[in-house]
């Protein structure tokens, strides 16, 4: 192995681009605050989050130089795609629309901004233009696939709800994973009009308990919403398992921290992380480790097919219920000491 060189100068300039980066990415950071009406790509299942979103807002979870990266991002290829369409020939009248939906006393009740009006054929049809990671590009093939995952949802919800409001038939959904390589799904109104009627509902009702100042009541915990939700601490959410129990094992506190200092480290982090999770499965309760990790068991349950049953012909039929356990694990030392741990 050659001896390792060095250039003193060539170090200095990439410490200072990676410095002149991250203060980039900071500027674009947004500070949080309350407002008076939703944003429509951050309505949610939950009532109670709704109305945190508006009343609590400057209480949400900051972005990080990450999230500012990928918004940066995201922007950059609506721009890519925008002149691309344009330079083959359609004919792009609006960019950053604004849209709007107002309650019966004339209040803004949401906003949002759609990417842009593309004119066909003397008709103006709204388009909406996203950058997704590529595994999540592959499984997106329908309009019906954006809604399996909370957060592709809210990415369709903005387009429905600006054709509902203006009343328009249909629209564009442009995706991109981020190589260069699009998918074009047709979204008609006709199809989701029962979803635009609900989710106007929803941000009425969220927006009614803000200006009476009433906190809309929890739903019963559901890690998949509740376990990453911007409010959580603010909410403290109710979680249906068995009473905590404090654990002192300087065995697994070890296992624990190293777990929590090797997590950039991919292999190794995966490794411990299914060590330490498998001491945890067979009962759904809440523990702490050593006062500083928190885990979080709970038990579920997924379709399974059962090859032993049946030959080859009919086993693509044959499903079953297999048990699930889910192990979340916090560091409660790295929160933020005004957030309450539950």
């Amino acid at each position: 192995m050659p001896s390792e060189l060095s250039d003193p100068l060539a170090d200095e300039l990439a410490e200072a681009i990676l410095l002149a980066r991250k203060e980039h990415l900071q500027r674009r950071i947004r500070e949080q605050s309350k407002r008076d009406y939703m944003y429509m790509s951050d309505v949610h299942h939950c009532d109670r989050r709704n109305f945190y979103s508006m009343a609590e807002g400057d209480k949400r979870k900051p972005m990080d130089e990450f999230g500012s990266a990928r918004t940066e991002s995201g922007e950059k290829w609506e721009e890519i795609i925008n002149a691309q369409l344009s330079g083959m020939g359609f004919s792009l009248l609006k960019r950053g629309v604004s849209v709007a939906i107002y309650n019966q006393a004339g209040e803004k009740i949401a906003s949002g901004k759609l990417d842009g009006i593309v004119e066909y054929k003397k008709a103006q049809v709204p388009i909406e233009i996203k950058n997704i990671d590529s595994m999540v590009y592959r499984q997106i093939n329908s309009v019906e696939d954006l809604f399996k995952s909370q957060w592709t949802e809210k990415y369709i919800r903005q387009l429905l709800l600006y054709l509902f409001g203006n009343n328009l038939p249909s629209g564009l959904f442009i995706i991109t994973d981020r190589g260069g390589l699009w998918k074009i799904l047709v979204v008609h109104l006709g199809n989701w009009l029962d979803y635009c009627e609900k989710t106007v509902r929803q941000i009425e009702r969220a927006h009614a308990a803000k200006k009476a100042g009433a906190v809309p009541d929890r739903i019963t915990y559901d890690n998949r919403y509740c376990g990453s939700c911007d409010f959580k601490a603010v909410c403290n959410p109710t979680v249906t398992i068995e009473q905590g129990e404090a654990i002192e094992d300087d065995e697994l506190l070890a296992v624990l921290a190293r777990r929590q200092a090797v997590k950039e480290s991919a292999a190794e982090f995966k490794e411990l992380d299914e060590e330490v999770k498998e001491k945890f499965k067979g009962k759904a309760r809440q523990f702490t480790v050593g006062a500083r990790f928190q885990v979080i068991v709970t038990k579920g349950t997924r379709k399974k097919k059962n090859w032993e049953l049946l030959d080859e012909a009919v086993l693509k039929s044959i499903t079953t219920d297999e048990e699930r356990w889910t192990v979340e694990i916090e560091d409660v030392q790295a929160l933020d000491k005004k957030t309450k741990v539950c």
